[in-house]
This record gives C-alpha cells, sequence and structure tokens, in this order.
C-alpha cells in the first residue's frame, strides 16, 4: 500500500463529503416530487482509517483504488413496503447514470433453505445533463454505491450485523434452523405489509364511494371520520366562526401526510374521537352528522381563553363539537387520560355543560 494514497484520499475527503450531501438531498427530493414515501435515507462517505483499512485487505488488490473501489460515498434508502424498492430503483435508472446493478441479495436469488439479507445495490454516477451544471461540475467522474431496502430487511441486516454472520457457513449448524426460520417470518412480514396496505386503501376507496352516493350508514373508524370531516357541509361555516375566534386551522398530521412524523402541532385525533364515539354509542357516521346541528359558536368563543391564535386540525374541531354534543357523556378525567391538560380539559368540560344549561333555558322561553 503506497502511503500517498491515503494522503491523497485525506485530501479528496472534503469533496466527497460535499459529493455525498449534494447526492443524499437530490435522492430526498426526487422522491418526495415522485410521491415515493420512504422511511428514512443514510449516508456516509468513508473515512481514512476505513479507506485505508478496504485497500489493505489481502484478498482485495487495487491498481487505482479511487477509481475502483465504488462505495467510497454511500447512501441508503430504506422504503416501508417491498414493492416501493422497485419504485426507487426505476427512479433512480431514469435520473442517475447506472454505472452497476448488483441484484445477487434479492428474495428469488436466495435458495429455499439459506438466509441472508436483502437489498437492492446500484453504483451509480451523475447524469450527463447534471454533469453540465456549474453546481455538479466538480462531481461528474464521482461514483456513489446506493442501497434500497424496506424497515424489516434493514432490521435483519442490522440483527445480523450485530450477531456477526456476515455469511451463511459463519453460523453455527445448531443456529441456522432457527435462523432460517426468523428469516422466513421477515420476509412473510414484508408480504402482509403490503397486503394491509392495499386492503386499507380498499377500504378507504369504498368509503369514498359511499359518501359520494350519499350513504352515510359507516361504521365509525378512524378513516371514516377523516372521511366525513373533508366532505362536512358544516366545515366551511365552522372555520369562519373559529377564524373569529383567534383558531387556526392547520392539516391533520400522520405518516400519510409526509414521509415524516406528524409534529406536536399536527396530530391526527381521529383514533381519539372514533374511541370516544364508541364509548358514549355512536356507531354510524349518521348518528354523529345528526349531533351537529347546534349553534357551537357561544361554546368556541369561550373555550379559547389563553392569548394568542390556537392552532387546531379538522379532527381536533370534530373531537371539541364531539365533547359538546354528548357533554353528559364526559369528565375531566376522560379529556385527562387522552393526554388533555388539566386547565384546558376543566375548561372545555365546564363550559360545554353551561353552553348546553342555557341551550335548554332558551327552549323553555
Amino acid at each position: 500500500m503506497k502511503p500517498e494514497i491515503i494522503e491523497t484520499y485525506n485530501e479528496l475527503l472534503p469533496i466527497y463529503k460535499g459529493y455525498n450531501g449534494k447526492l443524499h438531498s437530490l435522492l430526498e427530493e426526487l422522491l418526495v416530487n415522485a410521491g415515493i414515501k420512504f422511511h428514512l435515507i443514510e449516508s456516509r462517505v468513508k473515512d481514512v482509517a476505513s479507506f485505508q483499512e478496504k485497500i489493505s485487505r489481502p484478498s482485495k488488490f487495487y491498481n487505482d483504488p479511487l477509481n475502483e473501489i465504488n462505495d467510497i460515498s454511500g447512501i441508503r434508502i430504506i422504503v416501508y413496503y417491498n414493492d416501493d424498492i422497485n419504485k426507487v430503483a426505476e427512479l433512480i435508472e431514469q435520473e442517475l447514470e447506472n454505472v452497476e446493478c448488483e441484484n445477487s441479495h434479492q428474495q428469488e436469488n436466495y435458495s429455499a433453505d439459506s438466509f441472508g439479507y436483502l437489498s437492492l445495490h446500484y453504483v451509480v454516477k451523475i447524469d450527463e445533463q447534471r454533469r453540465k451544471l456549474l453546481e455538479w461540475k466538480r462531481y461528474s467522474d464521482m461514483k456513489s454505491e446506493i442501497q434500497i431496502r424496506t424497515v424489516l430487511q434493514h432490521s435483519w441486516a442490522a440483527i445480523s450485523h450485530a450477531l456477526q454472520y456476515k455469511n451463511e457457513d459463519d453460523v453455527p449448524k445448531p443456529l441456522r434452523r432457527k435462523l432460517f426460520r426468523l428469516a422466513g417470518l421477515f420476509e412473510l412480514a414484508d408480504e402482509e405489509f403490503i397486503s394491509v396496505r392495499n386492503q386499507a386503501t380498499d377500504n378507504k376507496n369504498e368509503i369514498k364511494e359511499s359518501f359520494v352516493s350519499g350513504n352515510k350508514d359507516i361504521d365509525i373508524n378512524s378513516v371514516s371520520l377523516k372521511e366525513f370531516m373533508e366532505s362536512w357541509d358544516g366545515l366551511e361555516n365552522m372555520y369562519k366562526i373559529m377564524e373569529k375566534y383567534n383558531y387556526v386551522v392547520e392539516a391533520d398530521g400522520g405518516v400519510d401526510d409526509s414521509h415524516e412524523a406528524p409534529d406536536d402541532i399536527n396530530l391526527n385525533y381521529y383514533g381519539t374521537v372514533s374511541g370516544h364515539c364508541e364509548q358514549v354509542g355512536l356507531t354510524k357516521i349518521s348518528q354523529l352528522e345528526s349531533l351537529l346541528n347546534l349553534n357551537f359558536e357561544p361554546y368556541l368563543s369561550k373555550i379559547h381563553t389563553f392569548d394568542g391564535e390556537w392552532k387546531v386540525s379538522n379532527s381536533f374541531i370534530l373531537y371539541l363539537l364531539l365533547i359538546r354534543a354528548k357533554i353528559e357523556k364526559f369528565t375531566v378525567n376522560d379529556l385527562e387520560l387522552a393526554g388533555w391538560f388539566n386547565t384546558l380539559a376543566k375548561t372545555v368540560i365546564k363550559e360545554a355543560k353551561e353552553d348546553k344549561k342555557a341551550n335548554k333555558a332558551l327552549k323553555r322561553n
């Protein structure tokens, strides 16, 4: 090993890091624009010690290691579903120059009585059009290895690495059968997640079609509540009332809205509201809708007691309306168990009860 190679690599390391960071950002932008949801993108550049160790291995010989080693820059894209791997692969082949595709770690290349980690590997360079751009010009000859795998495949690889079993022959025979069975469970789970996703999509489409046809005799669950709120005739009027009293409506959070987890503000409350509906005896969307013909303005004007804006989502609006409509079924403790602060829970319960009394008095008069 020539020491000047290590010195050269050390000098080039900042350029490799710049290239790796730009490629990471490009891939993230491409995935988001293509609507491909992903769990995580990891990237790294080999440090000097790793580079030195690789070119010093007795089983390897490099004439020109800087050009021959393909994974100096490495990026891993972790997706949720197995069929998303092909979508990412197609995107990479469209947007980057494909130097090499390594598919030996695919399921079809393993025998029935073997195990191994599953992943699709590409070696890529920047495509010809981007190489003409000034911002990419200095990186035109650099390569990067991109690995694509699912969350479960990534978990299996991490566990295998922790066990230090890189090859099947490394595993003691008494443990092989157990690992075969575990590998099969991971693969089966990946397949079943696709089935669950497809079933959930079919269910959502059926609910949408029911609302379009005017049928609201639909079981209450988080999906049907979301579809109901998005089509509810009274929602626009509710927005106007809330704007008057310094509420700010934001989108409901959740994994469907982004490749990331929801933040602390945009929480999705449909699941919680569904549980409360069951608690108060509501099972159908039609039953819930019949409760929402009240004048909610006095109640909504009084529960916002603090200075400044109150950020709420559609699901939280429904939550507030349900509490008022079925206040006889709610207690402060119910809201606290659902994660409310004590002060806010007390205010909402108090104002809902007083508003109900005021309505009864108006009807008597």
